[in-house]
């Protein structure tokens, strides 16, 4: 049976993966900021979970890495939640990730 056309690419997602869970429920805690899911890809190997921020005009770029996923997350910030956004997001994030780095 030949396959039907579809517009949907592929590597599109519009949920949470395990190892952005804490991230989400830590910005869901936070007045003034909005996390927007994005494209989760697949990855070989690898032990460390971890999020690497790069600032941009609208907040951060977030990649949760994990074992086997990495999913890139948009995080937008209001401009009365910036101040000292990294540092309280360090300290509710430290436990559940093995490293957590800033990259301007």
């Amino acid at each position: 049976m030949p396959s039907l056309p579809s517009n949907k690419r592929r590597g599109t997602h519009s949920s949470i993966t395990d190892i952005a869970e804490p991230l989400a429920r830590a910005v869901s805690n936070i007045d003034g900021l909005s996390l927007s899911p994005g494209i989760i890809t697949r990855k070989r190997g690898g032990k460390l979970k971890m999020l690497r921020f790069s600032s941009k005009r609208h907040g951060f770029e977030i990649k949760a890495i994990g074992p086997q996923t990495v999913q890139t997350l948009q995080l937008f910030v209001e401009a009365k939640a910036s101040e000292k956004l990294f540092e309280k997001l360090y300290s509710l994030l430290r436990r559940e990730y093995d490293q957590i780095t800033l990259r301007a």
